[in-house]
């Protein structure tokens, strides 16, 4: 391999060598200091091999003058090609750090990223965070942000710190560094429960989103009339009718009125808790496929309470199943639901029933409950019923009676889906198969204690787990359908 001498010169330089400018004895000198081989430009030999260009070699470079029939000849000193090399690679490394300084002037440092002339800051993302932003855009997240569900991820994370076989973890020692960074995702608490580590803040950076997975996968928060508790019971009063009147004779007593009545409603919160076991395996996966269980945990959990809810206010038979609470199907079978003025009978089966069935369960709401009325079933009963009595309506375009989008219509009115609700073609007689109505009127729904989640290391120590608990206090209370002479601001169309 060949090498210039001014090279081998600063190499042997380098390494303490002050002899004379022969390449010989610097080769020399380069082996007896230990240094055998040589690599320039990515190409490694032996400093025996090298092949240098000695500094008294001359290129000449002959100028001829045709007119003057004379020539002039010049020598070119190879060391002063090598400076000229370097000088050129030296302008040339000015050159480009001239054009990274001019188009990196506009930005100044800011913690994970930059922040440009005009105050806009942007963030370098990382592979994960680009990968969830997608899940976002395409509504396949639980979480709004990748920092809300960052935040999740070290609330989950954090709680183990103080676990010596946990808190030398990665994962968890990334949680408590961003934590303990500003205390960005710890501004303000939303509660606290104690453990045995001595309680957990559930964090106020990801509540909004565990509300709004509740609401994405449950009706009877959308539905009923949510009610604030600030203790565990509320009770609320509740008229029915209107006041009646007479035209007494003169001198005659007029009549009491006997039009309205009064009620109460009373919610006392019950607890709701769902409790899971996690592997702690997760801990070291945090910062990779842990970030995808986070969201997982969240969408199960809310998933869950949503679920119960919807599940208390239609299905609810009184049991502890169902937190002692008698939902809307059961109160209309109270009734003996033929009986029932809200009810209307239609065929055996989703197919059996008719457009005049529908119109008739339809015709039964009350006027003050028709402006904010809903139709309520399965999503198998919305394709067996009403998309189907849509597309059979001859001379009629099915706009007219379905509108399109993430809500459906059907002539007119919202089709709400819960997977709660009848999903049975031909089911039992005297199977509910669509309720419709102002739900808010007839429903109260008590919200003591929104979706709260911790995390303990202790409850599944035996088998190398992690515990996750999710908390809700709620009530709900069905307390107008009417009864068999009353219509109510809630009818349903049952199978015959």
């Amino acid at each position: 391999m060949n090498i210039k001498f001014k090279t081998l010169l600063a190499v042997a330089k380098g390494e303490g060598y002050s002899g004379k400018e022969d390449a010989e004895a610097i080769k020399s000198f380069l082996i007896e200091r230990g240094v055998v081989k040589i690599t320039i430009n990515g190409q490694t030999a032996d400093v025996k091999a090298l092949i240098v260009t000695q500094p008294d070699e001359r290129t000449v470079v002959v100028t001829e003058d045709a007119s003057a029939g004379t020539a002039s000849t010049a020598s070119m000193d190879p060391k002063q090609d090598d400076d000229e090399d370097c000088k050129s690679a030296a302008d040339i490394d000015v050159k480009i750090k001239a054009a990274v300084a001019e188009a990196t002037k506009g930005f100044k440092p800011n913690g994970d990223g930059f922040t440009l002339r005009d105050d806009q800051t942007f963030k370098v993302r990382s592979v994960a965070e680009a990968c969830y932003e997608s899940e976002i855009k395409n509504g396949r997240a639980a979480f709004k942000s990748f920092e809300a569900l960052q935040a999740f991820n070290d609330f989950m994370l954090s709680n183990l710190a103080n676990n010596p076989q946990a808190a030398n973890a990665k994962g968890v020692q990334a949680a408590k560094k961003r934590l303990d960074k500003g205390g960005q995702w710890n501004k303000k608490g939303y509660a606290t429960t104690p453990d045995s580590a001595g309680g957990a803040l559930l964090l106020e950076q990801f509540y909004p989103d565990i509300i709004n997975n509740v609401l994405q996968y449950g009706v009877a928060r959308k539905l009923a009339r949510v009610l604030p508790m600030t203790t565990d019971r509320l009770i609320r009063p509740v008229k029915t009718g209107i006041h009646t009147g007479t035209y007494p004779d003169e001198n005659t007593a007029g009549t009491a009125s006997t039009g309205v009545s009064y009620s109460k409603v009373q919610l006392n919160a019950k607890t709701f808790m769902v409790l899971m076991q996690m592997s702690r395996q997760v801990i070291d996966d945090a910062n990779g496929s842990g970030i995808g269980l986070m969201d997982d945990t969240m969408r199960e959990f809310a998933r869950t309470v949503a679920y119960q809810e919807d599940a208390n206010m239609i299905l609810g038979d009184g049991s502890a199943t169902y937190g002692n609470i008698t939902g809307i199907n059961p109160a209309f079978a109270a009734l003996t639901i033929g009986s029932a003025a809200g009810a209307t009978v239609g065929g055996g089966s989703f197919s059996a029933h008719t457009l005049a069935n529908v119109q008739s369960a339809g015709a039964k709401l009350p006027d003050y409950a028709r402006p904010n009325a809903v139709w309520l079933c399965s999503p198998e009963a919305q394709d067996g019923i009403f998309w189907r009595l849509a597309l059979a309506s001859g001379g009629v375009r099915t706009d007219e009676f379905t509108g399109f989008g993430d809500v459906q219509y059907f002539r007119g009115r919202p089709v709400v889906t819960t997977n709660v609700m009848n999903s049975t073609d031909a089911a039992a007689a005297n199977t509910i198969d669509v309720l419709y109505g102002d739900f808010s009127r007839g429903v109260d729904f008590g919200d003591r204690m929104s979706l709260e989640i911790d995390v303990s290391d202790q409850a599944y120590w035996t088998s190398y787990g992690i515990g996750v608990r999710g908390v809700v206090r709620h009530d709900i209370v069905v307390h107008d359908i009417g009864d068999t002479s009353r219509r109510g601001p809630i009818v349903c169309l049952y199978q015959s």
